[in-house]
């Protein structure tokens, strides 16, 4: 075929050219139908659970690795509890011997003060012996001590968040009132644990959760019965703002598991009526009446027995009426609680005005002491650790109690203030006031005040950084 055949292609422009489709405007896709981006692949290795962790997270692990070494040598080389068994110690250590020998039936003075340290004591020893026990028992302490550091995170950033919960562990881990009565053998060391337990269980809407936060508040009670207050006034709590009755229930059915079989055979061994244990009455009597100490005097066998207030002892170089107060003498038991609440409350109607002012001082001694006779927690004040003691209790009461009340009061209407702060300060204080204040009564508490006041603390900062900037401006340190 020659070129000249070959049909002829008319120009773009010619009528005869077919016309040029733009194409059409696709459409976006649905968003439901949107191919979302593959999430992440997990971390993998053995490290993977470190990386999965949260900035606030990793800086709490940390914080109770180092916290830990630090706890465990301090008890195991500086503050061995071991060399440190005097006065309420004794008394829980012998217990714990009695626990321990199955073929020797326990006594009354086993079950005087609550039996929950001794026990758990016991068990070492039971184990153990009495030597390797009773080291083995002191280095359980200091990982119970470590253990709180992680639990007080998990309860600050579940009730006031992340920020407030890392921050609380931080400071917790090096607050030495915890890291002091680690190395004594003595009841805050497992109220203690009862607590953060509790606090990092409790969910107010989750009748399970708060069930087993019962169980953690029973176990803290077994130790020391303060504890147990806390069970009724958070139940109340859930009535009354929500009427979640299910959960109010689930911890007060938690707490009394532990507390009715143990008040049982406490009041079956003690020979009297005793709620967990039979030293409530004799402690009342002594916190209220104007005595510096009491002494029970066997009728027959003419043996005696003396009970005395530590604060008033912390108080006596200071030149408190107390130090020169005399001895009362008494010869009935100190076992009968019911007798000994009398005695109290006889001294509470003849002496009133007493009243007024020991109520003030036990409430000012839960802290640190009124400001002209300060005390030192006991009993660190009579170990010879009682600078870092001090120091450590100064800045919960002049610092952290402060900025916990200004939480407390700013967010008054809310659950979470009330639940961690509120009525934990109640509990405490009610018992301070009943018996007699001292700091170690308050130190269980301690993470609690610390979780308050970081949250007063970032309530109270952005209103304080702006008022610093103002000053600067007005000063002339910055420009506008």
């Amino acid at each position: 075929m020659n070129a000249s055949d070959s049909p002829e292609i008319p120009p773009a422009d010619s009528p005869e050219s077919p016309p040029e489709e733009s194409p059409a405007p696709v459409a976006p896709p649905p968003a439901e139908l949107a191919v979302e981006a593959a999430p992440p692949p997990a971390p993998r290795g053995p490290l993977a659970w470190y990386r999965g962790l949260s900035v606030e997270a990793k800086w709490v692990f940390w914080a109770t690795v180092i916290g830990g070494i630090g706890r465990l040598c301090f008890i195991a080389f500086v503050h061995k509890p071991w060399k440190l068994v005097y006065s309420d110690m004794q008394n829980y250590v012998g217990a714990a011997e009695h626990y321990a020998d199955l073929g020797r039936a326990t006594d009354s003075g086993d079950w005087y003060y609550p039996s929950g340290t001794a026990a758990n004591i016991g068990i070492w020893l039971l184990v153990f012996g009495k030597h390797y026990g009773l080291i083995l028992a002191g280095l359980w302490q200091a990982l119970l001590a470590t253990a709180v550091i992680p639990l007080t995170f998990l309860a600050g950033r579940r009730f006031f968040g992340a920020r407030v919960g890392m921050w609380t562990a931080l400071i917790y881990s090096v607050h030495y009132l915890p890291i002091g009565f680690a190395g004594l053998f003595m009841s805050e060391n497992y109220l203690t644990i009862g607590l953060a337990l509790a606090m990092a269980a409790y969910v107010p809407d989750s009748p399970k959760r708060s069930f087993w936060a019962g169980m953690a508040l029973g176990f803290g009670a077994w130790a020391k019965s303060q504890a147990f207050l806390l069970a009724p006034l958070w139940g109340l709590l859930l009535l009354w703002r929500g009427r979640r009755w299910k959960s109010a229930a689930a911890v007060m059915v938690g707490v009394l598991i532990w507390v009715i079989p143990i008040s049982i055979v406490a009041s079956k061994k003690s020979g009297v009526p005793s709620f967990i244990s039979a030293n409530g009455g004799q402690t009342f009597a002594l916190g209220q009446c104007p005595i510096r100490s009491m002494i029970y005097e066997h009728p027959t066998q003419h043996w005696r027995i003396s009970w005395s207030a530590p604060d008033l002892n912390q108080r006596a170089p200071r030149g408190e009426p107390e130090g020169a107060w005399g001895d009362a003498l008494f010869h009935v038991p100190f076992n009968n609680s019911r007798y000994y609440m009398r005695v109290g409350w006889d001294c509470i109607r003849r002496w009133p005005a007493n009243a007024v002012r020991t109520e003030f001082l036990h409430f000012m001694d839960t802290f640190s002491g009124p400001p002209w006779s300060n005390i030192v927690p006991w009993p660190e004040s009579h170990d010879g650790y009682w600078v870092p003691a001090m120091l450590s209790n100064w800045f919960v009461a002049y610092l952290m109690a402060p900025l916990a009340f200004f939480a407390w009061w700013k967010k008054r209407r809310e659950d979470n203030v009330w639940i961690t702060f509120g009525l934990p300060f109640v509990s405490v204080i009610f018992t301070a006031v009943m018996f007699h204040g001292d700091p170690r009564f308050r130190e269980p508490y301690d993470f609690l005040f610390i979780m308050a006041g970081v949250e007063g603390f970032f309530l109270v900062w952005p209103g304080l950084r702006d008022r610093c900037k103002k000053i600067q401006l007005a000063l002339g340190l910055t420009g506008a």
